[in-house]
C-alpha cells in the first residue's frame, strides 16, 4: 500500500526569532524613515505618478512636465518635481532621495526641509526657463535653442536646494564637503550634458547654498582662513577629478547637448563592429568611408574599450596619490592636463581639416580647453600642498620596469605584425609596422585620427593590433598604483622605524618622541650604537627636534659633538632646537649661545586629588562634565571607529578654520601624527556620541621605561561643554598616576616665559613677536590656561654657534613650523593682525 505523502507544515516562528528580525531588519529601517518622514513621502509619490503618469517617456513628459510656454501657476509647477520620465531616471533619483535628501532632512528637521523643497520647486524651475531664454543670445545657438525648447521633469530642483541648504547646519567639514560635491558635479554637467535639468541643479545648488548661509547665520559663504594640508588636497583632487570625468558624463549620455559635448568624441568614440567595417570596406578599402569606419572600428570591443579607459584609470591613480601628498603625482597630473589639452586641440585640428566638421561646434578650441588650463593653474598654484616625494630609487625602478613593458609589448606588436603580415590589407612591412608603434600606445581616437594605414582580416590580426597598447597601460597603471599608495621612501621609513625602536630602549627629553614623527632626517652614532639625533634641514641649517636620544652609558654631550662635526661635513650649520637647561649648558660651556624659545609645564602626578583652593577650576570642570553626561574614552587611531575618526577630522577642521596661520607642525602634531600607533587619543565624549574635545598624549621614555606622558593635540568643539580641556588633562594626570608614571608634561608654549632673569636684547625681541603673534596662534593664552593646574616650568632653549646665522635660523624654523606657507597665508596673517591691533 502506498504511503500517504506527508505534507511538511513550517513551523511557527519563535518570539525569539521574531524579535531578532525586528531588531535587525525593521527597526533600523523604521529609525531612518522616522527621522526623515517627508523625504520618504515624496519619494513614494514620485513613484506613484511614475506608474500613474503613463506607459512610455512621452506620456509622463506631457502628463507632467513644464515647457517655456507652460502655465507656471498650476499643479504642474509641483508636479514637475515630483517624477521622471523613464525607469533608469527614476530609480536613479530614488538613489539620490536616499542619499542626498535624507541626511538633508535629518540636519535642518522635517518641517524645514518641507518648505525649502517647495520653495525650491516653484522658484527654481521658472527661474530655469527665464535663464534658458536669456542663454539664448549666447553664440552657443545649437544648444541655447535646445534648452530652450526643453521640458523639465525631474526632482532635482529640490533634491540639490535642500541638500545645500542643509550645509549650513552641517559641520564645518561637510558643510565644505557638501557644497564642493554639489557645484563641482553641476557645473561638470551643464558644462558637458547641458540639459535643462542640469542647469536646475546648478541653480538650485547655488540658491540653496546662498539662502541656508542668510538665514543660518552661524554658517558663512566666506572661505576659511586656511584649510589643512589633508582637506585641501581632497579638495584640489575633486577638482581634477570633476574635469577628467566630464567628457565621460557627456559620453554616457546619448542626449548630451552642453557647449563641450563634442569633446567626448576626441575621447570616447562610438563603437563600430568588425562585421560592419568589412561590410564597408569590402567595395573599396582605399574610400573615405572606409577609412572612417577602420578608425572608429579601433574602439570597438573589449580591447579598444580597456584602451580608452586607461586614460582615466591613469589620472583616478594619480589622483589617489594627490590626496596623499605625493610630488610624482601632482607632476604626472600637470603633465596629463597639458598633454589631453594639446591632444584635444591637435585631434580636433585634424579633423576639421580632413572633414570639414568642428566637434566643438560653435565653441573655439581655445575655449573648449579651458578645463584643462584651469586646472593646470590649480595644480600650480597649489603646488606647496604636494611636498611628499617618493625615494629616486623607487621612481627609477617604476621607469625601468615601465620601460621593460614598452619593449616587450612593442617587440610582441613588430614580430607578431611580421608573422601575421598576410592578414592585413595591405600585407604589412616593417615600415609600415614600425610607422603604426606609436599609434599602439596612443588613446584610440587620437590614433583614429592620426588615419588608417590597413585593415586587419582575420580575429588573431584584430586582436594584435588592440591588445599590445593595452596590456601595456594595464601594467603601468599597476606599477603606478604600487608606487603612490605605498611607503613612500622604504629607506626613510627604515631609518624611523630604527630610531623608535631605540628611542623605547634609551632616554630622551621630553620632545623625543617627536622625533619619530614623518619629515625628520636622522644621524645615527656609531661610536655610540643606540644613539641618534634627529634633525631637518633648512636653509642650510640642520635644525634639531630636541637634544640626543641616548643609550645607556652615553653622554648627550659626547653625541651632541660627534653630530656637529657630521653637519660640518655636510657644508651646513648646526641649531639645536627646543632642548633642556642641562643640555644648553653643556653646549654653553663649548662657547655656543642659547636663546629661550618656549616654556614648558609639568605636573607631578602625586597631585592628582585636585584638593584646596589652587585647583578650584579644574574640580568644576570635573563636576560639570559628570553633571552633563561627558565621559572621557581612551583610544587610538586604529583602534577607533570610522566614524570617530571622521569626527576627530572634523573637529580639527573646525578649529583650523578660526586660525589665521596655517596648520603648523615640527614640535605641534596634526592628525597625521595621531595615526602612530603609540600615540593614545583622549576624547571627552556624551550620552549623544557628540565630541566635545580631544587630546593626544605621547610617551617619554628614560632607560628603556616610560617615564611620563607628553600632551601634545589639543582640540575642542567652539560650541560644546567650555571648561572641556580642563577635563581632559585632569583625566590624563589621573590615568598617568594609575599606570605609575611620574610626571605628565603640558608641552611647551612657544614663545612664552615666566623665568625672572634680565632678559637679553634678543630675548625682548622674542617677547615682542610674541606679543604681536598672540591673535594669530595665542601661544601666550594657551600657557596661560596651563596654569590652573599650578605647573612646575621648564625653559626649552635653542642652542647655536654663530650669531650672524641667526636670520637663517629664523627661516629654518619658520621652515619647519609653516612648510606650506604661501603669499595668500601671509596676507591672511597681516590682516588678522592688524584687526587685533586695531581692537586693543
Amino acid at each position: 500500500m502506498e504511503e500517504k505523502r506527508r505534507v511538511v507544515v513550517p513551523e511557527k516562528p519563535t518570539p525569539e526569532e521574531i524579535a531578532e528580525f525586528r531588531n535587525r531588519w525593521i527597526e533600523p529601517v523604521w529609525g531612518v524613515v522616522r527621522h526623515a518622514p517627508v523625504s520618504f513621502a515624496l519619494l513614494a509619490l514620485m513613484w506613484v505618478l511614475f506608474v500613474v503618469g503613463g506607459d512610455s517617456y512621452e506620456e509622463r513628459r506631457q502628463a507632467f512636465g513644464l515647457h517655456g510656454h507652460s502655465n507656471f501657476f498650476s499643479l504642474k509647477l509641483l508636479a514637475s518635481g515630483a517624477t521622471v520620465g523613464n525607469l533608469r531616471g527614476m530609480l536613479l533619483a530614488s538613489l539620490a532621495v536616499v542619499a542626498l535628501a535624507v541626511p538633508a532632512e535629518r540636519l535642518m528637521g522635517s518641517r524645514r526641509f518641507g518648505v525649502v523643497a517647495v520653495a525650491a520647486q516653484v522658484i527654481v524651475a521658472p527661474l530655469v526657463f527665464a535663464i534658458a531664454k536669456l542663454m539664448v543670445l549666447l553664440p552657443i545657438h545649437q544648444w541655447t535653442d535646445e534648452l530652450a525648447n526643453e521640458r523639465f521633469l525631474s526632482p532635482v530642483t529640490w533634491i540639490a536646494a535642500t541638500l545645500a541648504f542643509s550645509s549650513a547646519y552641517a559641520p564645518l567639514l561637510w558643510r565644505r564637503r557638501i557644497r564642493i560635491f554639489l557645484v563641482s558635479l553641476s557645473v561638470t554637467l551643464v558644462v558637458y550634458s547641458g540639459s535643462l535639468s542640469d542647469v536646475a541643479f546648478l541653480t538650485a545648488s547655488i540658491l540653496g547654498a546662498v539662502s541656508g548661509s542668510l538665514i543660518h547665520s552661524r554658517a558663512t559663504l566666506s572661505p576659511p582662513k586656511t584649510y589643512s594640508v589633508r582637506e585641501a588636497r581632497v579638495i584640489i583632487a575633486i577638482i581634477v577629478g570633476a574635469v577628467a570625468l566630464g567628457p565621460i558624463i557627456a559620453f554616457i549620455n546619448p542626449h548630451a547637448a552642453g557647449p563641450l559635448s563634442g569633446i567626448s568624441r576626441l575621447v570616447w568614440e562610438p563603437a563600430m563592429s568588425a562585421h560592419e567595417v568589412g561590410t564597408i570596406c569590402r567595395v573599396d578599402p582605399t574610400s573615405d568611408s572606409c577609412r572612417e569606419a577602420l578608425a572608429v572600428s579601433r574602439q570597438d570591443g573589449i580591447g579598444p574599450f580597456v584602451a580608452n579607459a586607461m586614460p582615466l584609470a591613469v589620472q583616478l591613480v594619480f589622483l589617489l596619490g594627490l590626496v596623499r601628498g605625493r610630488r610624482f603625482a601632482w607632476v604626472g597630473l600637470l603633465v596629463i592636463q597639458f598633454l589631453t589639452g594639446l591632444g584635444i586641440w591637435l585631434e580636433a585640428d585634424i579633423l576639421q581639416d580632413e572633414f570639414g566638421t568642428s566637434v566643438t561646434g560653435s565653441i573655439s578650441l581655445t575655449t573648449a580647453v579651458l578645463p584643462w588650463l584651469f586646472t593646470m593653474v590649480v595644480l600650480l598654484w597649489h603646488r606647496r600642498r604636494f611636498q611628499v616625494r617618493i625615494s629616486a630609487a623607487r621612481v627609477r625602478r617604476f621607469w625601468l620596469q615601465s620601460a621593460g613593458a614598452l619593449a616587450v609589448t612593442a617587440a610582441l606588436w613588430m614580430l607578431g605584425g611580421y608573422a601575421l603580415r598576410s592578414s592585413y590589407s595591405p600585407h604589412l612591412t616593417w615600415f609600415l609596422l614600425a610607422d603604426e608603434l606609436p599609434m599602439r600606445y596612443l588613446p584610440p581616437p587620437l590614433a583614429a585620427a592620426a588615419g588608417v594605414e590597413f585593415l586587419p582580416r582575420t580575429s588573431l590580426a584584430w586582436i594584435l593590433l588592440e591588445w599590445p597598447g593595452s596590456l601595456f597601460w594595464i601594467y603601468v597603471v599597476w606599477k603606478l598604483w604600487k608606487l603612490l599608495m605605498t611607503t613612500p621612501d622604504e629607506t626613510a621609513l627604515a631609518h624611523r622605524e630604527k630610531a623608535r625602536e631605540l628611542l623605547k630602549k634609551g632616554s630622551g627629553d621630553h620632545l623625543s618622541w617627536m622625533s619619530v614623527w614623518n619629515g625628520n632626517r636622522y644621524w645615527f652614532d656609531e661610536e655610540a650604537p643606540g644613539s641618534y639625533v634627529a634633525y631637518r634641514v633648512k636653509n642650510g641649517i640642520a635644525l634639531t627636534l630636541g637634544g640626543p636620544i641616548c643609550a645607556p652609558g652615553h653622554a648627550p654631550s659626547d653625541i651632541a659633538d660627534r653630530f656637529e662635526r657630521f653637519v660640518d661635513h655636510q657644508g651646513w650649520q648646526t641649531a639645536w632646537y627646543s632642548v633642556d637647561e642641562d643640555f644648553a649648558e653643556s653646549r654653553c660651556e663649548r662657547g655656543w649661545h642659547k636663546q629661550h624659545v618656549a616654556e614648558e609645564s609639568v605636573l607631578d602626578t602625586a597631585l592628582c586629588e585636585f584638593k584646596g583652593k589652587k585647583f578650584q577650576n579644574v574640580r568644576t570642570a570635573r563636576n560639570h562634565a559628570k553633571k552633563e553626561g561627558i565621559e572621557a574614552v581612551w583610544t587610538t587611531w586604529q583602534e577607533a571607529t570610522p566614524v570617530l575618526r571622521e569626527k576627530m577630522v572634523m573637529l580639527s577642521e573646525q578649529w583650523l578654520n578660526d586660525k589665521a596661520l596655517p596648520e603648523m607642525g615640527f614640535t605641534l602634531g596634526t592628525i597625521s601624527e595621531l595615526k602612530d600607533r603609540d600615540t593614545r587619543i583622549l576624547l571627552a565624549l556624551d550620552a549623544e556620541g557628540r565630541l566635545h574635545g580631544m587630546t593626544s598624549w605621547l610617551p617619554a621614555y628614560k632607560d628603556g621605561r616610560i617615564d611620563g606622558l607628553v600632551l601634545d593635540f589639543m582640540r575642542r568643539d567652539s560650541t560644546g561643554f567650555r571648561p572641556v580641556i580642563e577635563f581632559l588633562i585632569s583625566e590624563g594626570m589621573l590615568e598617568a598616576k594609575r599606570l605609575g608614571y611620574e610626571w605628565i608634561s603640558l608641552s611647551g608654549a612657544p614663545l612664552a616665559r615666566s623665568e625672572n632673569n634680565e632678559p637679553t636684547i634678543l630675548d625682548n625681541a622674542l617677547d615682542k613677536v610674541g606679543e604681536q603673534m598672540e591673535p594669530l596662534y595665542g601661544f601666550r593664552s594657551l600657557a596661560a590656561s596651563k596654569n590652573k593646574f599650578q605647573p612646575v616650568h621648564h625653559a626649552w632653549y635653542m642652542c647655536y654657534k654663530d650669531e650672524l646665522a641667526l636670520p637663517s635660523i629664523g627661516l629654518a624654523v619658520c621652515g619647519c613650523y609653516l612648510p606650506e606657507l604661501r603669499p595668500r597665508d601671509a596676507v591672511s596673517v597681516v590682516r588678522t593682525w592688524a584687526k587685533a591691533q586695531q581692537g586693543e
